[in-house]
């Protein structure tokens, strides 16, 4: 029980560690390098590119953290993964409605509907990890 909430707990902070890293690092770099459609924090808000780059780096932060949280887990990776990709679906409803204007709607969606299959991959990634170790005669995690 300690370790499977140890594994969800540390899938949310791998998660939002690698999401806050990237934002800190691009979201500066993509207003230098486009300063006439993103002159502005506010105008990143509402642009479509930036939003589609959102979601891509999110999904692939959350591949990061159902890999984790398998790896954490030792034992029914995937059902792991997936309960932690669910708390992070829940924490983004609430977040959506707590700030509903800092993103249109269909970002919000598409960003909860793509956690628990990018958490399953993760997951999936790190059984495939361990049974390639397996067939190879390693042991440890």
């Amino acid at each position: 029980m300690v370790r499977s909430l140890a594994a969800v707990v540390a899938g949310l902070f791998v998660l939002a560690v690698l999401t806050f890293a990237i934002e800190m690092a691009t979201t500066p770099s993509l207003m230098r390098l486009f300063p006439e459609a993103l002159p502005t924090r506010e105008a990143m808000q509402g642009n479509v590119g930036v939003k589609l780059f959102i979601l891509f780096y999110s999904s692939l932060a959350m591949v990061v953290a159902g890999y984790v949280t398998a790896r954490i887990a030792g034992r029914h990776e995937l059902r792991h993964a997936i309960a932690m990709a669910v708390v992070q679906v829940a924490l983004t409803a609430w977040a959506m409605t707590a700030f509903y204007g800092h993103a249109p709607l269909w970002a919000w969606l598409a960003g909860m509907a793509l956690m628990l299959p990018a958490a399953a991959l993760g997951a999936r990634a790190r059984g495939r990890a361990g049974v390639a170790r397996g067939a190879a005669g390693q042991t440890g995690p």
